[in-house]
């Protein structure tokens, strides 16, 4: 594998039994980033964290380093983990440190969050270039390990250096102490992850990357640094520290680090690793092999190819066999996938095409998953790995599709299998969630007529939240609504997120409250009985009743979660109790609670379907007729003629603004229907400070059908005096028949900068101001203490919660002016508070964020 430093192993001599490891000099400066997963062989989610660093290390091996700090099992290094966790604030597990800084907001993050912070911190200084010798010597079994370290940049803060002792492949006894609890087997939304086909529990498991001794502790060791460091100067030091008996030397290495060690009387306030470097592991040779397109459409009966590139990363010479690997692929049988190229010689950071060739006959619509494996030959003891790449092809005459988010959505194809109409039409492919970019983007809603998206339990939050992924998926729905296809969704708790937490999004809000007329009543259905620790014991069922007349629903009675051949993979934990309103209608409602559990919907010439359970936990001897009535309706002649309007948010939030300055927000009203939309209303109400205006669009009369308009509305705080809240609403009144009234909510945060210069304490022993204030990303805060005697003193920054955002000072202090710097730098915008506690007396001052 390439690096900006030279690895060398040297054999010193049979005699002395010594392996030395050397990082030579790099031509460059280089930045890398220590990923520091905190994890357990008890996690049973920790699997899940292993590949996420493992795929990152694959995709940045030269700046990126990953290691394993274990908790409560047999490698667990004590006391140090726990002090880490302490420190930074580690919680759960997985979680883990990048760099010991804060991204987003948080310093301790879960897995989903590595990946950026990552490549975020890539872009700090290194600060300091590193060069780590190491060496093992086999007769008095010491390792011993020199780091050395060039400023580069002049530095006012506390250095440490710290070298961990690294093993791979740690594996002990069969049991709960090495053994890895895996929650990913079978699990759904997690097929294209290799624990995926591995069991719960993996016996004989082999850790990597654990860290077995930190020669600096837990922060690192301060004695050969400096308090402050200025470009050219050079420093060192040197660690020994002898193998435990369980430790292979063959599997062992370093990372080498510098890292802040920043102090505010007993408390660490900045223990950030500013450079790090890994030296002595040895890794398998390998191939890289990529594709530009994961997702791509085919035409049958036509020549197909398709280009994989395959490069080999390291500094010497493989030779590599390549194959379509049987058991990752999944393609129809008459179809006969053929590669250019099954052996190739690449030399040393080069790279060659390969051609995946298909010649597939006419027929039905379908979907193909074809995965491409590289295995480099072994040859004279070198250690090799396998890698694989995959690509989709999806047929151009496919019409009719299900996302498979959720793998059991398959169940509503092979309910519809003996279906004339609709039988060989519908499309199963399954959707990874880390996909759902690649796949939305490369197959748009306007190539199909009807599309199926199913939320489970475990991808809870793909209808509802800001998460990117959502917001692609209801981006999605709204083009194919916009484009009048036939659409069904179901979920079985993404109504409740949306309307009843705050995770809920006020874009969800929007397209199923405005636009589909679906809301949420009460709590959701708990279908599953769980113990004292919340282990599931047993499952619940609810009897479902359609509504009579309706033509879905009449003459519909089952039950779901109840049906003896419903294996616990295909069961529900949770049911949703619906409302419907505007264009939305119940089809089918649960008799125990009379809540809605299911609604039709149409908007303009599009027809949707939303179960508030999923297919699969449905009795199976209703599945085909369910699925039968519900097409039936999809695909049934549109009732009349009639406007439709949507919203594309249901709130405008301007953020804080400054007297005398303003901000503007700006919505897309538009008229799905199929016909002309009128106005009677577009007016602000409840806004009596003025401070919102309608600048565009509030003299619209009309809008014909497909027609859309940008409302634009301006925020003026000009009357506030110190910080204010301000908020409004806008109301829109048409001849939309499903939702003739609708209102879009404003709010507002006016700051005066004048009125926050400097705050005195009552009794006059203290004062304090922040300068700037507004603040962007960093402000001096000073203060002075008065009088005669020193004061403890406690000052911290607090958001409008109360919860701490900043610890400035807690001790005592002499009399005398102070100042220290706040970092706003992973703040949002708003208002947050200083709390300055002195002699009994607390004394508060606003400091506002802007971005």
């Amino acid at each position: 594998m390439s690096t900006r430093f030279t690895k060398v192993l040297r054999m010193l001599s049979i005699l002395s039994l010594v392996v030395l490891f050397a990082a030579t000099t790099p031509l460059e400066a280089q930045k890398r980033v220590l990923i520091e997963q905190h994890t357990g062989a008890w996690c049973g989610w920790c699997p899940d964290g292993s590949y996420r660093v493992s795929e990152v290390l694959k995709e940045f091996p030269d700046q990126i380093i990953g290691v394993k700090w274990h908790n409560g099992d047999a490698m667990t290094l004590s006391p140090l983990q726990g002090q880490l966790a302490q420190s930074f604030g580690i919680t759960g597990y997985p979680q883990g440190l990048v760099d010991r800084t804060v991204y987003s907001g948080a310093m301790a993050l879960d897995r989903g969050a590595w990946r950026g912070a990552a490549i975020a911190r890539l872009n700090a200084p290194p600060i300091f270039e590193l060069d780590v010798e190491y060496s093992y010597n086999a007769t008095t079994e010491m390792i011993t390990a020199t780091i050395t370290a060039e400023v580069l940049t002049n530095d006012p803060r506390q250095f440490a250096f710290n070298v961990y002792i690294m093993e791979d492949r740690v594996s002990g006894p069969n049991n709960n102490q090495w053994n890895q609890q895996n929650y990913l087997s079978n699990r759904p939304g997690f097929e294209n992850n290799p624990y995926y086909k591995q069991p719960s529990v993996i016996v004989g498991y082999e850790h990597m990357s654990v860290v077995r001794h930190a020669f600096g502790g837990a922060y690192g060791d301060i004695q050969k640094f400096q308090k402050s460091v200025k470009a050219g100067e050079t420093y060192s030091q040197t660690f020994s520290f002898k193998k435990a008996a369980d430790w292979k030397p063959q599997d062992l290495y370093v990372v080498g680090l510098v890292q802040a060690f920043v102090v505010n009387g007993t408390s660490l306030t900045d223990g950030s690793i500013v450079n790090a470097i890994e030296v002595g592991k040895v890794m398998p040779a390998f191939a890289k092999l990529e594709t530009d397109l994961e997702y791509t459409m085919m035409t049958l009966g036509q020549d197909f190819s398709h280009t994989i590139v395959v490069s080999n990363p390291q500094d010497f010479e493989i030779e590599v066999d390549l194959s379509i690997d049987a058991t990752e692929s999944n393609y129809p049988s008459n179809w006969a996938p053929t590669l250019s190229k099954t052996k190739v010689i690449l030399p040393a950071k080069g790279n060659t095409e390969v051609l995946v060739n298909l010649n597939a006959p006419a027929g039905k619509p379908d979907f193909a998953t074809f995965n491409v494996k590289a295995m480099p030959v072994s040859k004279n003891g070198l250690k090799v790995m396998a890698t694989n790449t995959e690509f989709n092809i999806l047929t151009d005459n496919t019409k009719h599709i299900i996302f498979g988010l959720n793998p059991n959505s398959e169940l509503f194809k092979s309910a519809l299998a003996m279906n004339a109409d609709y039988g060989q039409k519908i499309v199963y492919m399954p959707l990874p969630t880390s996909k759902i970019d690649a796949a939305l983007n490369a197959y748009q809603a306007g190539n199909f007529e009807f599309i199926h998206i199913t939320s489970s339990y475990n991808t809870r939050g793909l209808f509802s939240t800001n998460w990117a992924e959502a917001t692609l998926i209801r981006n999605y729905l709204k083009s194919a609504v916009n484009a009048g296809k036939k659409i069904l969704l179901s979920s079985e708790l993404d109504m409740h997120i949306t309307f009843n937490t705050t995770d809920g999004s006020a874009d969800a809000k929007a397209f199923f409250g405005n636009t589909l007329g679906i809301g949420y009543a009460g709590n959701p259905l708990q279908l599953v009985q769980t113990n004292s620790q919340g282990q599931i014991t047993g499952y619940l069922y609810a009897d479902v009743q359609g509504v009579s007349g309706d033509p879905i629903g009449d003459g519909l009675n089952f039950s779901v979660n109840k049906s003896a051949g419903t294996a616990a993979n295909k069961r529900l934990y949770f049911a949703e109790n619906l409302t419907a309103s505007g264009s939305a209608t119940p089809i089918l409602n649960y008799t125990q609670t009379g809540g809605i559990a299911g609604v039709k919907s149409q908007v303009g010439s599009s027809r949707i379907v939303y179960l508030s359970f999923n297919f699969e936990a449905a009795d199976d001897q209703i599945k085909s007729k369910l699925a039968t009535e519900i097409m039936d309706w999809l695909f049934g002649e549109p009732s009349g003629t009639a406007p439709a309007m949507t919203l594309s948010t249901q709130e405008l939030d301007f953020g804080t603004v400054n007297k005398g300055e303003f901000e503007t927000k700006s919505f897309t009203l538009r008229n799905v229907g199929n016909a002309p939309l009128t106005f009677t209303k577009i007016e602000l109400e409840n806004n009596a400070e003025g401070t919102f205006t309608i600048t565009e669009g509030g003299s619209l009369a009309s809008l014909g059908e497909g027609g859309t308009r940008i409302i634009e509305v301006k925020f003026s705080p000009d009357n506030v005096e110190t910080t204010a809240n301000y908020t409004a609403n806008l109301k829109i009144q048409s001849n939309d028949p499903n939702t003739p009234n609708a209102t879009i909510t404003l709010e507002g945060v006016g700051f005066n900068p004048s009125s926050v210069d400097e705050v005195v304490s009552v009794d006059g022993l203290f004062s304090m101001s922040v300068e700037p204030n507004p603040v962007n990303t960093v402000s001096t805060f000073n203060y002075t203490i008065n009088g005669a005697a020193a004061q403890f003193i406690n000052i911290k920054m607090i958001d409008a919660s109360g919860r701490t955002i900043q610890q400035i000072v807690k001790e005592s202090l002499a009399p005398g002016t102070f100042n220290a710097e706040i970092n706003a730098g992973n703040l949002t915008s708003g208002t947050y508070y200083i709390m300055a506690e002195i002699n009994g007396v607390t004394t508060q001052m606003s400091v506002v964020v802007v971005k």
